[in-house]
């Protein structure tokens, strides 16, 4: 330090510090820098947005009473869906009976497997049969 001839010795060799000055000195010893100090703002800025977030988040028991009232059955959804699979392993169960061709395909009418121009025989003959 520079001596300024208002005290004659320097303030650091004066003897110990009173108490005030030791808790001001050990206060800004502890206090956070600039970048503690932003950190900590970032992070309480995240909070409080969340909160928000949660705040305004649409309540599920609300959501589910505008379903119903809309018409929306409950378990509609599921249904529908095992619905949906049912149909597409039906369809292509028929898909695979195509692509092997009429002679895998066993469960025919023995009609069908007798051919169109059969069955016509088959309409006159019965027409005769009522007469």
């Amino acid at each position: 330090m520079v001596t300024t001839g208002w005290i004659g010795e320097e303030p650091d060799a004066a003897g110990p510090a009173m108490p005030v000055t030791e808790m001001l000195l050990a206060r800004q010893q502890r206090r956070a820098g600039p970048l503690e100090t932003a950190l900590a703002r970032s992070a309480a800025n995240d909070i409080r947005e969340a909160r928000e977030a949660a705040a305004n988040a649409p309540d599920p028991d609300q959501r589910a009473a505008a379903f119903v009232t809309r018409g929306y059955q409950p378990g509609l959804l599921n249904e529908l869906s095992q619905r949906l699979g049912d149909t597409v392993a039906e369809l292509e169960a028929e898909r695979e009976k195509i692509e092997k061709g009429p002679a895998a395909a066993g469960d025919r009418s023995p009609r069908a497997r007798r051919g169109p121009g059969r069955c016509l025989a088959d309409a006159a003959d019965a027409r005769r049969r009522l007469r």
